[in-house]
């Protein structure tokens, strides 16, 4: 019967620890896909804000010039 239930404990073991690495995988995975998806986002703000800047500048340019040819 104690060699049952060694058997018994071993297989709860080995299944525990499995279940803990694959729950580790799944958090790295996790964290991976946020990652990207966050540096995806800080880069889209980045292109909106040089697109803003861009337009901006450009109008400012223009005024200038309009101003300077009077």
């Amino acid at each position: 019967m104690d060699l049952v239930m060694c058997w018994v404990l071993l297989r709860l073991q080995l299944l525990s620890r499995w279940l803990t690495a694959l729950a580790e995988y799944w958090w790295v995975l996790l964290g991976l896909y946020l990652s990207r998806w966050l540096t995806g986002l800080a880069e889209y703000w980045w292109v909106l804000l040089g697109l803003y800047l861009s337009r901006w500048l450009t109008g400012l340019a223009e005024c200038w010039l309009l101003l300077s040819l009077r």
